[in-house]
């Protein structure tokens, strides 16, 4: 992993697990949010996807599919899916 990927996963951690996360970490999913982060490089987004497939999930919608995904857009709680935070502390991990 990419010290800039590896920084912003780091970044979403936090403001994830804030008290008052941003509505970007709330309202988007990692890949959205890593382009926004990056200003917008596509690069940083793909080294983000090939992460995710390597870790053997669906890039689009890797955390629980495409209905999750709309739920917790809808909802405010993209930064709420366990399954999101923990992937990215697994990756933190390594």
């Amino acid at each position: 992993m990419s010290p800039q990927l590896r920084s912003f996963l780091q970044w979403w951690l936090h403001d994830a697990t804030s008290e008052h996360p941003s509505d970007d970490v709330k309202y988007y999913g990692l890949c959205t949010n890593v382009w926004r982060y990056s200003g917008c490089n596509d690069k940083l987004k793909k080294e983000l996807k090939q992460l995710l497939i390597k870790s053997g999930l669906e890039w689009a919608f890797p955390f629980e599919g495409n209905q999750a995904y709309n739920n917790d857009k809808n909802n405010g709680s993209m930064h709420l899916r366990p399954a999101r935070l923990a992937w990215v502390r697994k990756q933190l991990e390594e």
